[in-house]
């Protein structure tokens, strides 16, 4: 069976080689092109952004002269986050959205990510179709001599359209005397988000807001928060929030330098939103790699408040959640790795609007943002990744079977364990959470052993 070209998050591959070579972007450029035309006959114009790593301008002229060859104007936002270029799409008008980028993956990766019209990731049978529509540029041929240079004009106004969308959500609230420590992981916030909070007042210390392309990621940004957390300590800051290459994650860090991950924002975010009556059905959407903490959270929110409260798990990816989300209509969701969804504003894990809503709350509980995350208390939770050569079936390998199911007897309902193949990369992740780190911890690496 064809592996599929998509994955959880888009096209993700080394840059340079097969479908993200230049050759292999133009073809897909002119699959998508095609598809959109066959969609829709009046399809004309597409937006594309992206991160700051070395291949994306490659990239960008590449997929620009594909889907030109259709007969669909481009337009560039230049350099912007994921989420803005999922807002731009709907808000513009444009035909579809295209984001250049790897999300948190190292500087030699890249990818492609697709918006729909209303901002919206493309559906796996959008995904489908244009995969077809590949195929058939592949089998037909695709003249990919390298076109003109700039193939799709920039339009400055793109980003600074953005930027206001994030201050009126702002409320007009002003962030002044509030010491604030922005990690933009030298991707794509590094010049709209000391922007943005300069704009709302706070005293900013900024770090790795480098655009060189060859730094995306690289021991700064959400993955390594330590950074961050180092520059709260020594700047005596009241907050740290930490973006992802492409900007559509955030994890934070107290004044006492503790690190909230996207489980801790989404407990707060929740409970305020239950306290508020905007938590549509009292309802917050998950991913099975989340701590059972929020189920906790949301039980003691909803008995504070005489209503019902609870947590709903989808599989891993904020495409699940966001699937979730608008099928049941509900509002707010996200995934422990610090995509948080606020579907009344935003159609995609968002970090600069998730970093807005943070500090209205801190600002209307006027507390410290340490007092706000006390009383969240996690379970130990361990995850290993193992490098694999093949996504083989669970099924097909009965002693890894064998080892999950007997963890999961002996955790019972003090406990999980969740296996699953990554999305983007060649690794296996295995997650047990139970009340014992060091039993965790073993059984983690038994089951682990197995691949």
């Amino acid at each position: 069976m064809t592996e599929r070209l998509f994955g959880t998050d888009g096209v993700r591959a080394k840059a340079g080689e097969g479908v993200l070579s230049f050759a292999g972007a133009t073809g897909l450029g002119n699959a998508i092109g095609i598809w959109l035309k066959n969609r829709n006959p009046k399809a004309s114009r597409v937006i594309i952004g992206m991160d700051t790593r070395k291949s994306g301008p490659m990239l960008k002229e590449a997929l620009s002269f594909g889907i030109g060859k259709s007969g669909v104007h481009v337009v560039s936002a230049g350099i912007l986050p994921t989420p803005a270029v999922a807002y731009l799409t709907r808000k513009e008008k444009f035909d579809l959205g295209i984001a250049i980028s790897a999300s948190h993956n190292p500087w030699e990766y890249n990818g492609v990510k697709c918006f729909d019209g209303d901002g919206f990731k493309l559906s796996d049978t959008a995904e489908d179709e244009i995969e077809v529509a590949l195929r058939k540029v592949s089998a037909n041929g695709c003249n990919c001599s390298a076109p003109p240079k700039r193939c799709a004009p920039k339009e400055v106004h793109l980003c600074k359209d953005y930027l206001s969308y994030l201050i009126d959500i702002a409320g007009g609230r002003r962030l002044r005397g509030i010491k604030l420590v922005v990690d933009c992981a030298n991707g794509a916030t590094f010049h709209i988000a000391p922007k943005l909070f300069k704009a709302l007042g706070a005293s900013l210390f900024v770090i790795n807001a480098s655009a060189n392309g060859a730094d995306i990621n690289d021991r700064c940004g959400s993955l390594y928060p330590q950074r961050m957390r180092e520059a709260v300590i020594s700047n005596k800051a009241d907050l740290g929030v930490a973006f992802d290459g492409d900007g559509d994650r955030i994890i934070a860090c107290d004044e006492r330098a503790n690190v909230l991950d996207g489980d801790y924002l989404m407990a707060a975010f929740a409970r305020d939103m239950i306290k508020n009556n905007t938590l549509a059905k009292n309802t917050l959407v998950a991913t099975q790699m989340s701590n059972v903490m929020l189920e906790q959270a949301m039980e003691d929110a909803a008995a504070r408040d005489v209503k019902d409260g609870r947590v709903i798990r989808v599989g891993v990816g904020d495409k699940f959640v966001l699937q979730r989300l608008r099928r049941d209509n509900l509002n707010f969701g996200g995934e422990q790795a610090g995509h948080i969804i606020f579907l009344d504003h935003s159609t995609t894990g968002d970090g600069l609007l998730s970093a807005i809503m943070l500090l209205g709350l801190i600002a209307r509980e006027d507390k410290p943002a340490s007092e706000i995350f006390s009383p969240f208390k996690k379970f130990p939770q361990v995850l290993v990744n193992v490098r694999i050569k093949e996504r083989k079936p669970f099924e097909d390998m009965p002693a890894l079977s064998r080892s999950i199911q007997k963890c999961k007897a002996t955790l019972g309902r003090s406990g999980r364990v969740f296996v699953r193949y990554s999305g983007t990369e060649p690794l296996a992740r295995v997650m047990v959470e139970g009340p014992d780190e060091a039993v965790i911890k073993e059984m983690a690496e038994s089951i682990a052993s197995h691949f």
